[in-house]
């Protein structure tokens, strides 16, 4: 089912932000997001012109890139094809419409993805499928295989596999390593990747006859599945061997699926489901722990509680795989939203809680996540997007290091300088002597905020941009007047390992003509809280602005309070009637001075407890467009008046019913019209008052 954005970005926040004392910001996550190119599944459409493919490429990566993602897999050979020029495979159909076609107009966007990621500062890892070559082996899809396609090239080389019909290199065959590799090696001599990135295809889950080849190259082998478990594990071990040899700074990371082997006596997890070291003869497990990979990013795709594969018990299993490399978890955002996949149909609190998950401290070795596919983040249903851009992913993130690579600090920014114009602040710096060395390049600077000195570096919440090293300034828009700030700047490699500080530097809005000494929120009588606050001095102040909200988010004006703006100390008040009883209400004052400038004071929060509602709302979820229904719970003797609240307290509407019988309904028509949100319905006899929250969904 398809839910409205306004809701969906407030109610999984709501939702996440429960968590929110529990766990800080990492300062470090790789935060990664899979870019599907086979097929058009996230993109490119072939019909399009490359100018049009080059937009829409670009709104993709600034709609990760406001997300929070960091780190960009994209898939450039999905049938032994390739989307970039080529002098090995052919121009792939998925960008041309024809298999060995070039562009009408000739780019590479391998190349483009790669600098619009830089300017970003995002990594770009190429990801592609080592051995397929036709997914769907039909005579109309071979037909249309370029000629110099490896499988008309040499179709000695191919498995033919049934149920699915594919074609596939052979694992098996000593010149189908050394293509792949040739494959692989030219991207990464040729183009500046951060990563080598292979997916969860090996051996076909299907039915296939390798005899030949086994009788050929046996390789000291008599059981069939360890020797083919062991013609996988060469190819990763040379492209491993050949990276390190040419490029040492370049990445090589592997996608399997979820479960490497299933059952603890075999040394596998507790689950019953697709075990890849079995089916298709991959044995992840001894790749990761021989050190041939950088990370593992195991394709996660079940829900927490499922018990074939559940969630909760493969995580740990694969942060005890490895303690010298990383283990990122593929997160199966394709799933959430959309009928068929259990729980994350409408459970919108299950890729929160899996987050929360890969950050515990419990799993150290979990050093991020990635999201299949991008088009899942596009949709975002059930707004696990928003969670994550509004929570999850709201401070920006390094990269984990990797000190088996590098672990050798750049040399640090200098002379950091700034001004204030307004509510925004300009820093520049001087960045260090350019260098030859490639591990020693800066690859961004990182930008540091904080309102007391000095600046806590490793605190995850003073981390304010990560910029690109083209960059010598960045501009903050997010200064609240009265303020002080303190800033710094630090330089990372490409393996983010981060230089020693720039100098501090303090710049200030201005302070605002007051001093707030106290603020309190009470309870005043049956019905009203109060609010007092106090001022030790006030020069040229205007008025007090105060605001209400019943999520901490979505805060409206309750009322205003012109300032004495006199010398010596002052005192206000007001009475706010009670929005709601059983839950939190926050109030905050907007102080402004005569010349409109303002600064919010602290959020203070009161509950009210309330006795057992004689009338409520049922149920608490409403479906967009359908009016409220409320249960009587109680007989009343005088009619029921009712006032309806938006969320940040706004009264919409409201009215009066007849006398009505305990355990009778009734329906408010006027709430059908309500857009996806939380709500309030205050409820009085003249004698109680009650409020029922409920949510349009």
């Amino acid at each position: 089912m398809r839910r409205s954005l306004p809701l969906l970005a407030l109610a999984t926040f709501l939702l996440a932000s429960s968590a929110a004392s529990a766990q800080s910001p990492p300062k470090r996550e790789m935060r990664g997001a899979w870019i599907a190119t086979f097929g058009g599944i996230d993109w490119p459409n072939p019909a399009h012109t490359p100018a049009r493919q080059r937009d829409s490429l670009i709104v993709i990566l600034d709609r990760h890139k406001a997300t929070g993602i960091n780190t960009i897999y994209f898939q450039v050979r999905s049938q032994c094809d390739a989307m970039y020029p080529s002098t090995i495979e052919p121009w792939s159909k998925d960008l041309t419409n024809v298999q060995g076609n070039p562009p009408s107009t000739m780019w590479d966007p391998l190349q483009f993805a790669i600098d619009e990621c830089r300017k970003r500062g995002m990594e770009l890892h190429a990801w592609l499928n080592p051995y397929r070559a036709l997914s769907s082996n039909t005579t109309t899809n071979y037909n249309a295989l370029a000629a110099s396609h490896v499988a008309k090239q040499h179709p000695e080389w191919l498995i033919t596999s049934t149920t699915p019909n594919q074609l596939i290199l052979d694992p098996g065959i000593p010149d189908v390593r050394e293509y792949v590799t040739k494959v692989v090696m030219d991207i990464v001599r040729r183009y500046d990747v951060d990563g080598i990135h292979f997916d969860d295809y090996f051996y076909p889950n299907a039915t296939y006859n390798d005899d030949a080849t086994f009788a050929a190259y046996p390789n000291g082998y008599s059981v069939r599945a360890d020797w083919r478990r062991n013609n996988v594990n060469l190819l990763i071990k040379k492209i491993s061997d050949s990276i390190a040899t040419v490029e040492p700074w370049t990445k090589f990371g592997i996608s399997p699926s979820g479960i490497w082997r299933n059952g603890t006596g075999v040394g596998g997890s507790a689950t019953t489901g697709f075990e890849h070291y079995v089916t298709i003869f991959a044995d992840s497990r001894l790749w990761i722990q021989q050190e041939w990979v950088d990370y593992l990013a195991p394709q996660v795709y079940w829900q927490i509680g499922l018990s074939a594969a559940n969630y909760s018990v493969l995580i740990p299993w694969w942060n005890n795989v490895s303690s010298t490399r990383h283990i990122y978890i593929g997160m199966a955002g394709y799933k959430v939203g959309v009928a068929g996949n259990g729980t994350y149909e409408t459970d919108v609190t299950m890729i929160p809680r899996q987050l929360r998950m890969n950050r515990d401290a419990a799993y150290p070795n979990v050093k991020g996540q990635a999201i299949y596919n991008t088009t899942s983040l596009r949709n975002n249903l059930n707004g696990f997007r928003d969670s994550m851009r509004l929570f999850f992913y709201q401070k920006p993130a390094l990269q984990p290091t990797m000190p088996w690579k590098d672990n050798v600090a750049p040399a640090p920014a200098s002379g950091l300088t700034g001004s204030v114009s307004g509510l925004s602040a300009r820093v520049t710096w001087t960045p260090p002597a350019a260098t030859a060395n490639e591990f020693d390049k800066v690859r961004n600077f990182v930008v540091y905020r904080s309102q007391t000195s000095p600046v806590d570096i490793n605190d995850a919440n003073n981390l304010l941009a990560i910029v690109h090293a083209d960059s010598t300034g960045y501009t903050d828009g997010t200064l609240v007047t009265g303020n002080t700030y303190f800033y710094l700047v630090t330089t990372v490699d490409r393996f983010h390992n981060e230089s020693i500080e720039s100098n501090t530097i303090s710049l200030s809005t201005g302070t605002l003509p007051l001093v707030l000494s106290d603020f309190i929120v009470k309870r005043f009588d049956q019905n009203r809280v109060q609010l007092i606050w106090e001022t030790v001095r006030e020069e040229q102040l205007s008025h007090f602005e105060v605001e209400r909200s019943l999520d901490g988010n979505n805060f409206s004006s309750i009322g205003r309070v012109t300032a004495v703006n006199q010398p010596g100390n002052h005192t206000y008040q007001i009475a706010d009637p009670i929005a709601i009883y059983n839950a939190p209400i926050y109030y905050r004052l907007r102080m402004t001075d005569i010349d409109g400038r303002f600064r919010y004071s602290p959020v203070r929060t009161i509950t009210i407890s309330e006795q057992q509602q004689f009338v409520q709302v049922v149920p608490t979820v409403v479906r967009t467009g359908q009016p409220v229904e409320i249960l009587l719970q109680e007989n009343t003797d005088r009619p029921l008046s009712w006032i309806l609240f938006d969320a940040g307290g706004r009264q919409l509407g409201a009215g009066s019913l007849s006398v009505m019988t305990a355990g009778s309904r009734t329906s408010l028509p006027a709430t059908g019209q309500l857009r996806g949100g939380w709500y309030l319905l205050r409820f009085s006899d003249g004698k109680r008052q009650v409020t029922s929250r409920f949510l349009v969904n």
